[in-house]
This record gives C-alpha cells, structure tokens and sequence, in this order.
C-alpha cells in the first residue's frame, strides 16, 4: 500500500497544460447556448419577426421613412433581447460552476480544494466519507473503503476498494469511476480519465440530449401563449379581410393585422417568467443560498411543511462532552478545570479511553472530534493514549444495530493475529440500547442505566453509550469467517483480520459508561421558527436521537407540542393510514433511520402536504431528491446530498431556509404582478388596433407605435416589478396552493377591468379628436398619449398592490423613485416622438401641449381612481388576508 506522506502529485503547471489540451472534467450536456445560438434564437422570437415582416412590406411600398423607422426599432429590440439571454445565460453558468462537486487533490505535495471541472488525468485525489468521485481512476490508498457503484452496477451493496498493488487480478476492486459516492471510509486515487472519457461520460453522451421537464408555471404560460395565438391568427385573417374590404388595399389590411398581431400576442410571457426565475436564483445567491434548480424558486412559496434536521441545521454541530457516567457516579465537565490540580477522577479514565478508541483514527463526525478532544485534554500525557496501536478491523453502524466498534492490536511488532494469548482491545460506542443490546447486561441493570439516559436527555444531550472487549482467542486454531461478508444486518462487515468475528454480537462486551454530548440550539432558531408558524408553515424535526433529547431541543426551538414525539421503532409498526393520520400533528421524529425518513417523506407527500426537506449526509439524498424543495448543508453537506438537493444553503443556517421560502413569496408574488399588468396593457393597445375596423375611421396603432410600447413594456418587467419587495404580511399569509393557477379567475377579472376602462377612455379620447377637427397624425398622437399616461397609471397601481401602513417607509421611496425614472423615461419617449422633427417618422404631429398634458393626465387618472375605487370598496381582498397561526 502506497505510504500517503509521500505521494508529490502532479504540478500546478502540468495540471494547467493537460486542462488547456484534454478540457475541463466535465460530463456531456446539452448543447450550450453560445452568443451565436442566442442570436439566432432571437431573430425567431414573435416580435421581431413581425417587425421584420412589416418593414419588408414598407421597403416594397417604397416608404423607406417608415421601414427604416421599423428596422431600427427592431435593431433596438433584438439588441435588448440578446443582451438579456447572454446576461442570463452567463449568470446561470456561474451558477452551474459554483453548485458543481469540489475535489481534494494533492499537487506540489500539498492539499488543495479545486473545482471538480479543474481535475486532470494523474491528479492524486483526496477521498472520504460523502465524497462524489470526479474521474476515473486507480486506487493507491484505502482505509475501509467502500463505494456506492449502485449507478454503474445496479448492484444494492457497497462494493470494497483495495490498493492497485494489492489487487492480484487488476480488476475493479482497485478501480473507482465518476459519479460514484464514498459511502464509507477514505483513500486516495490517481486518475486516469476524466470528462467523456469517464465511464460515466460514455453514458452521459446518450443523456445530453435529454430535455428538462416544463414546471407547471412554464407549462401554464406556454398554453396561455398558444391559445391566444390561435385567436389572434383567426382575428388576423378577419381584420385584413375587412380593413381590405372596406379601403379596397390588401396591403393596408395586411398591415393592420400585422398591427393587431404584435398587440395581441403575450409573447414577453414566457421571456418575463424566464427572468424571474433567473433573478429570483441571483436574489437567493445574494442571501447565501445556491439554487441548483430554477423550478425550486417557483415551489418555495407553497411549502406548508419543512421537515429540518436537529444536528447541524437547529443546532450549530459542535459538539462538546459535558457530562460523564461510569461505575454509578456522574460528573458534570462544565464545573471541572481542566488545568486544576485535581483532574479527571481515576473512575471516569477508562470511560474516556474507551470512547475515543470507538472513533475513527481521522475524525470527520463532530461527535468523534469531542471524544478525541476530552481524551486529549485530561488525559493527553498518561498511559490512556495509545498512538503506537494499530486499528485491525472495524465494525460500522447499520440500522438495525446503531453501534460501532473498532479492534485494536495492543501494540507493533506482536505476533499474527490469532497466536494463542494474543489480544485485541475492541471498543464499541453508539445509541445507549444497541449498547445494552451487545452487553447482554443482567436483569436489574437495564432498568438503572435507562433511567440514567433519560434524565441526560431531558437535559438536552445526546448520550452514548461505551463498551469494552478483550477479544482473546485461547486457541490457536479457531478461525472466524471472513469479515467482507455482505451481511451487514448488525454491524457485520469491516476490514483487516479474517480470523476475528463477522459480526458484533460475538464479542463478550462490558458496558463501560454513558457520555452526554452537547450541541447547543442556534440563536436566531427560536425566531425562525416562529416566523415559519406565522406563515402558516409547520416545523417538523426529524433527528437519530434520544427521544427525550430531541423533546429538549424541540422546547428550546419553539416546536409546536415537543412531548409528542413519533420514533422510528414505532412507526414500523404503524399501518400507512394511521402513519399519516398522526403526522397531521407531530412536530418530533426521533432515533430515525436514513430510510425512514424517506418513507416519512413519503406519507406527508400523500396526505397532500408541499414538502421541503433538508439533509446533508449521503443518506438523506434519497429523502432530498423525492421532497419537493430538497436542501442540502453546504459546508457540512456531501458532494451526494448537495447533488440531490434542489437548493444548497452556504452558510448551514436554518434563518436562512425561512428567508428562501420569504424569497420565493416575493418573486411569485411580484410575478403576478407582472403578469397582471402585461395582460391589461394588452387589451387597450388590442382595441386600439381593432378600432378602425369597427368605426370605419383611420388606423390609430401601426406597427411603430406598438414597437414603441414594447421598449416600455420590457424594462418595466424586467428590471422595476422583478426587484420589488414584496408586502409587508407576506409571512404572515398562509402558503399558496399548489394547483392555484397564475392566470387565475381574479387576474382575468382585473386585467378586464383595467385594460376595458383604459380603452373605453381612450375611444372617447379618439371620437373628441376627431369631432374637434385634429387629422389622423393629430388624433393619433391625442390616443397615443392618453395609452402612455394608462401605462404609467397601470405600473403605478401594480407597484402599489400590497401596501400597508406597515410597510417600511424605505421600500415606500424606492418604489416612489422607480416609477419616477419609469414616468420620466415615458415622458422622454414621448417628448422625443411628438414635439422633434422625427414627429413625422412616427406618424405623429405637434399638438397644444395643454392637449397632450390633458390626455397623458387622463390616462393616468383613471387608473389611479379605479385602483383608489377598488381598495376602497373591496379592503379585505383574499391577498391581504393572513394564515392561521399554528
């Protein structure tokens, strides 16, 4: 086996020349959307099609003014759609390159933590327990190792590496592949390849082509646009028969529906949803929070039930060794010195020594850096510490045995393994009763410890249990079955000598003590989890521990009814019905298993509950990939969980879960907004189109103005409604309900309204001009205005939905301020296409400004006035009311 101390790696140059010559580690994806294939994507956009079509048609009627005009609004238009899908395209690979897996290699002989992307052929790469595997390649060092190959083999066990040197037959036992995930041990590899030379690459060249499925609000909007172009292309071949009819030119009819086309047509729908999606995504990486999957900002806002874990998420996973029991006495380490001249009493030493030889030689868990650490620290210089011991095989945890135990070999130099009087000092730690289990303790002794444990646990501390064998062979002879048996129902398997036991049980422990670790609950969890009642969210924590434990816990956090609790044990035996009946109430979940909280998962998800779910082990990936939002730990988390999950939190913090799901509130809520406002202004700029058609006058909207509107239209979506805070109450409304519809009956009702009376004013507006004398370019200019002064009155009004007297004042002026620079731009526009000698471009004329001030002020008045109306006589509208508190 390879020494580890002396393995150089690869150099940082070479690493950089082989990365520029073979590529990035990366697996086939689909094709990426380089500024070429947004450009062409672009040109095939609705908007910029009919533009183009209708400048064709003016370059052969020979008006070059008009097609000009057109071509240069379209120049406009196209520049700011692929300025947008570059920006979110670049945006999101950021994101992809910050979400991808991290790999530990050594180059230069030193440690360094790179991007998984940055792994070349002969990196030397770190592994441990959680680890997703980068590349392929050879095994040079393995310390019980053991790999999830379930994804190349279909194979249900971990299969177990060996060093190269060490694999006679130089087969897959001391080879590992990418994709593949260290569920137990460490080692370190060299890679031989990487990317699509992979295993893994080979099959992902039949998977990159795979499209991801639509959400539901992309499913939605899409059917909204695909309607709605089904009856704008019957309005269309109505209209230019008509307007053909009636001025006898096809071309002018042709024109008109072309007009109508571009007004009627949502198709900002689905670019507006994309935006949203991609600026939620950025808003949530603001907040320490890396979204893997867009759809999870859409299904934040309707989770009613978070399922979160204890270790680590509502504590801070520091754990700390502060209470002691052995041989009947107890000893609390908060009131002992551990630089006082008195010490550690002799009856707690060998409680001590035994709990840290149950650990692992290198640490990863919090609770096995406690145990070496209270070893160190009142027994650093005694005869308790043995370095000079060798670790010969272990036993792991398994779920139906929760206790682990490793064989020692006292000492170097002794003879083999199985040499008559030889021993082997084993050490087991784990849940008290797996402990009890192993030490088939007498009747009468049960009973003493158990009561010991409870009171630990309603302490607050999570208690193991210690035990302690010799493991002496009296006969030379006697041999053991081999300890890679795939039995691994009690703890069997491990690694090392053949000839000790397969399993656990067949030691003959002595319980030893109990030891109370702390993991104190973090501070800002008692506020989080009550902001989660307030917004109608229940809090369900589902953690490994003592029952007792995790009530004192669940106490100190705010859960609701923390002495109800539901363990493991019981729900195996529980019918599905009675299971979910009962999880209509529990807030606690104790001493459960990586696959019962699956199965947990599960039964919530069937009693119709939108679930998140947060893990970080290689465990909980099955329950975070099921979940609807599934969120892993990031410092702490595995490269498999963080893989799984839906959303990475960066900084472990359970505040931070309550500001993700505050955050998807906000974004849905400003996109209804959104969507509100694009179908309103629609209607006006629709019947403007439709006007001359049904009063036999001059056409009002050419295709120029509509293009006009749209360079109002799409900033206001993209960069005013989508950084709106949302109201106040948001966290104070119960969660939105999953199969609630965006376009619902209430919007369709608004966008009527608004969008109806708007044009109504805006007819009236156009009968006055005419009636006054002003020609086609005087009235048109009259409508136009009184439509940009409704657009501003609209924003106003959708900027304005949700505010309280509780609103901060500050959100108050950056709302006030965004609307001004919007009305302001308006105005410019406006100024400039009216009152400048490019008025005849645009079809316009100079009009008394008291005109055009009194048709911009009316436009917007009476939107103000119906918004003013409808919150007058409708103030208790289903959006303002709040959830019941749980």
């Amino acid at each position: 086996m390879v020494n580890r101390d002396t393995i150089v790696g690869i150099s940082t140059e070479t690493a950089q020349q082989r990365l520029s010559r073979e590529g990035p580690n990366r697996l086939p994806e689909r094709e990426e959307r380089k500024p070429l294939k947004v450009f062409l994507d672009a040109l095939k956009e609705p908007m910029v099609a009919l533009l183009l079509g209708c400048g064709g048609v003016y370059l052969v009627l020979g008006d070059q003014q008009e097609a000009l005009m057109l071509i240069a609004f379209v120049v406009v238009i196209f520049s700011m759609t692929v300025y947008q899908e570059l920006k979110t395209e670049k945006s999101l690979e950021a994101l992809r390159d910050l979400s991808s897996p991290r790999a530990l290699v050594i180059r230069d002989r030193k440690k360094q933590r790179i991007a998984g992307a940055d792994v070349v052929r002969d990196d030397v790469v770190i592994i441990s327990e959680g680890d997703k595997i980068p590349a392929d390649g050879v095994v040079l060092f393995a310390d019980h190792l053991g790999v999830d190959e379930s994804l190349m083999t279909g194979e249900p066990f971990p299969a177990i590496k060996i060093p190269r040197d060490e694999d006679v037959g130089k087969g897959p036992a001391s080879q590992v592949f990418a994709g593949t995930v260290v569920v137990h041990g460490n080692g370190l590899f060299q890679v031989t390849h990487t990317g699509s030379g992979s295993q893994l690459g080979k099959i992902g060249r039949l998977l990159a082509d795979q499209k991801p499925v639509p959400t539901q609000l992309e499913r939605e909007t899409r059917q909204i646009v695909k309607q709605v172009a089904i009856y704008v292309l019957v309005l269309c071949l109505v209209v230019m028969t008509g307007m053909a009819w009636q001025q006898g030119s096809w071309l002018q009819g042709f024109l008109s529906a072309m007009t109508l086309a571009m007004a009627i047509l949502p198709n900002e729908l689905p670019a507006v949803l994309a935006i949203f999606m991609a600026m939620g995504a950025f808003s949530l990486s603001r907040k320490r929070i890396l979204t893997r999957r867009t759809a999870a900002v859409e299904a934040l806002g309707t989770i009613n039930v978070l399922c979160v874990d204890k270790t680590g998420t509502l504590t801070h996973n520091q754990m700390t060794v502060t209470e002691l029991y052995g041989k009947g006495q107890t000893l609390s380490l908060r009131a002992l010195d551990p630089k006082g001249d008195e010490g550690l009493p002799e009856v707690f030493h060998e409680l001590v020594e035994f709990g840290a030889l149950a650990t692992d030689p290198e640490p990863f868990d919090p609770m096995d850096k406690a145990l070496n650490r209270v070893l160190a620290t009142y027994l650093g210089d005694t005869e308790h510490v043995h370095p000079q011991w060798d670790l010969v095989k272990r036993y792991p945890l398994a779920p139906a045995l929760l206790a682990r135990s490793n064989v020692w070999r006292s000492s170097k130099g002794e003879s083999q393994p199985g040499a008559s009087g030889e021993t082997h000092p084993v050490a087991a730690k784990g849940a008290p009763e797996a402990i009890f289990e192993l030490c088939h303790l007498e009747a009468g002794q049960r009973p003493v410890y158990e009561k010991q444990v409870q009171g630990m646990a309603q302490r607050g501390l999570r208690v193991l249990g210690v035990a302690k064998a010799l493991g002496v062979h009296e006969d030379p002879r006697k041999r053991f079955e081999s300890v890679l048996s795939t039995d691994v129902a009690d703890g069997a398997g491990g690694d090392g000598d053949p000839s000790l036991p397969s399993h656990q049980h067949d030691f003959d422990f002595e319980f030893v003590g109990l030891i109370g670790l702390e993991d104190p609950l973090r501070s800002e969890v008692p506020g989080a989890v009550d902001r989660c009642h307030r917004a109608g969210i229940r809090v369900i924590m589902i953690t490994g521990d003592h029952p007792e434990t995790a009530a004192a816990i669940g106490q100190q956090a705010g859960l609701t009814d923390p002495t109800a609790i539901l363990t493991g044990a019981h729900m195996e035996t529980m019918a599905p019905k009675d299971l979910r009946s009962l999880l209509g109430r529990l807030s606690i979940c104790a001493r459960m298993s990586p696959l019962q909280k699956r199965h947990l998962v599960e039964a919530l998800k069937d009693r119709g509950e939108i679930i998140a779910m947060t893990g970080d082990g290689v465990n909980d990936a099955p329950a975070l990939k099921i979940a609807h939002v599934g969120i892993a730990m990031g410092q702490r988390g595995t490269d498999v969980a963080r893989e799984a999950a839906s959303l990475v939190l960066l900084d472990d913090d359970f505040g931070s879960i309550v500001n993700a799901i505050s955050e998807g509130r906000r974004i849905y809520y400003n996109l209804e907004k959104t969507m509100g406002y694009l179908m309103a202004i629609h209607v006006p700029i629709a019947g403007l189109a439709l006007l001359p058609l049904l009063t036999q006058k001059p056409a009002v909207m050419m295709p120029i103005h509509v293009a006009m509107l749209h360079l109002l239209i799409e900033p206001v979506c993209s960069l005013v409604f989508a950084r709106m805070a949302g109201p106040a109450n948001l966290m104070e409304r119960a969660p939105r309900s999953p199969t609630a519809r965006l376009f619902s009956k209430g919007m369709v009702g608004d966008v009527l309204t608004y969008g109806g009376v708007t044009l109504l004013v805006m007819g009236l507006v156009y009968l006055l001009a005419l009636q006054r004398g002003y020609g086609e370019a005087g009235t048109r200019t009259l409508v136009f205005a009184t439509l940009i002064g409704a657009n501003g009155g609209m924003i106003l009004r959708q900027m304005g939905k949700g505010l309280s007297k509780s609103t901060p004042s500050r959100e108050m002026l950056k709302m006030a301020v965004s609307w001004l620079w919007l009305a302001i731009g308006s105005l410019v526009l406006l100024g400039i296409a009216v009152l400048t000698p490019l008025s005849k471009w645009f079809l316009f004329e100079k009009i008394p400004p008291i005109d055009l001030g009194a048709a911009l002020f009316l436009g917007f008045v009476i939107n103000l006035v119906l918004w003013l109306l409808g919150a007058y006589l409708f103030p208790n509208k289903p959006e303002l009311k709040t959830s019941t508190h749980l």
